[in-house]
């Protein structure tokens, strides 16, 4: 079953991604020693296989996440993808703290459990980031993973770009954040300089390179709506009566 289930995601996220990625490629080639991006020939088609990362984390258990994360990468690679995205803060399982209606953020539970989410987030570069190089560097891959991220003692929810050679050419924190993401510490970041991708630095970036990080941003974003809307189906089928009777006659 779980095996039905990753391969559905990952013909799903090929399907979503399809567009975007095939063109971020198109067209360019590489030349010198400072190049990173991958080539094709002017006006050849190239098709890029994408993996999508579908795990169960375990909430503020990095060492648990990372293998898990690790082994399908792996797996995605293997079975030909060049980009592999794991889910949105897949380091630290999403750690958010729960907050019922009409509660205060201020309630000492809310913000202890702000104080565990903020102590186990790690800085860019480091830890983490150390390991998704080294794994990026030996399948020779693409890896965009999602994170806790803490930027000189405040909280952003972080995507990280890795390319094969392992060095971090982009990260975009969360900007639109719900009320349990502001309640748990998160800061949204509409024009920080921790975003890659902000108007200013697309700006000084060469043509050729806007292109390439929004592709691979557009690709980022339709893994996220593919989980979701694979979340939502899932949830659906498993609350209809249909569903319901079958697994009452399983036995």
């Amino acid at each position: 079953m779980k095996l039905k289930k990753r391969n559905f995601i990952f013909s799903a996220a090929t399907l979503a991604a399809a567009l975007a990625v095939t063109g971020a490629f198109k067209g360019q080639t590489i030349s010198g020693t400072n190049a990173e991006m991958p080539a094709a020939l002017p006006g050849s088609p190239q098709t890029i296989r994408v993996g999508i990362v579908q795990m169960n984390a375990r909430v503020l258990d990095k060492r648990y996440n990372l293998r898990q994360a690790e082994e399908l990468i792996r797996d995605a690679a293997a079975q030909g993808a060049k980009i592999v995205l794991t889910p949105e803060s897949a380091v630290q399982g999403y750690p958010r703290v729960d907050l019922h209606p009409g509660e205060s953020t201020d309630a000492p539970a809310i913000v202890e459990g702000r104080k565990r989410i903020l102590a186990a987030a790690e800085t860019i570069p480091g830890p983490s980031t150390l390991h998704f190089s080294r794994l990026a560097q030996k399948l020779g891959i693409w890896i965009v993973f999602g994170m806790e991220e803490n930027r000189n003692g405040q909280l952003f929810n972080t995507a990280v770009l890795m390319n094969p050679q392992g060095r971090i050419v982009g990260t975009y924190s969360k900007v639109h954040l719900q009320n349990w993401m502001t309640a748990s510490g998160v800061l949204a970041c509409a024009a920080c300089a921790g975003n890659t991708m902000a108007p200013s630095s697309i700006a000084a970036a060469s043509p050729a390179r806007i292109g390439f990080r929004m592709r691979v941003m557009m690709v980022l974003l339709s893994a996220y709506v593919v989980i979701g809307l694979y979340r939502t189906a899932a949830a659906v089928i498993s609350a209809s009566p249909t569903s319901r009777r079958r697994r009452r006659c399983t036995c």
